[in-house]
């Protein structure tokens, strides 16, 4: 993934909701352990399996494209759309027509476990929607947002995707750098 004129952002439970751990506190527990230990004691790391998927509807993430995925608990979910394809996600300018997650596609995240949920451009929620349902639903149940991801050359397909947010005293989101393996 390239970094454009958008930053990536990796948004933690504390972005929205009253709980869960800020940048500080998540930092031992996703950066600094091994993914094996993390797994021993249930956390996680900013290391995943991920899977890219190409969205072909131009308003929003629909659960049509979404249920006949074979996923597995824990991977990462990062959706490559209309966002990607006509540039949206590495301008500077704001655009109301952008490709949001529906809530169809977010119960599908949450009851497949996912962990990460990716998307290419700043926001997963539709225009206008300051309750952020998306945001609430998705880091209420320990799933976390990856905002302002460039998928334009990236083919679908299985990754290994590497975050590496900055540390920032008790930021509940941070910008990262977000790296695809094969």
């Amino acid at each position: 993934m390239e970094r454009g004129k958008l930053h990536f952002l990796v948004a933690l439970p504390a972005t929205i909701l009253s709980f869960g751990p800020c940048v500080r506190q998540a930092e031992v527990l996703f950066l600094l352990l091994p993914l094996e230990f993390c797994k021993l004691i249930g956390t996680r790391s900013f290391r995943l399996p991920a899977r890219v998927v190409n969205i072909e509807d131009k308003e929003s993430i629909l659960l049509a494209e979404l249920e006949n995925l074979d996923l597995e608990t824990g991977n990462a979910l990062l959706f490559k759309t209309n966002n990607s394809i006509g540039g949206r996600c590495r301008n500077a300018l704001f655009s109301e027509g952008y490709v949001y997650l529906s809530p169809e596609a977010v119960d599908f995240c949450v009851e497949k476990k996912v962990s990460l949920v990716g998307i290419d451009y700043i926001t997963i929620e539709a225009h206008g929607d300051e309750a952020f349902p998306a945001h609430r639903k998705l880091l209420g149940n320990n799933i976390l947002v990856l905002e302002g991801i460039n998928l334009k050359e990236v083919p679908a397909g299985t990754y290994t995707l590497l975050c590496l947010p900055l540390k920032i005293k008790g930021g509940e989101a941070s910008p990262v750098r977000a790296i695809l393996f094969r």
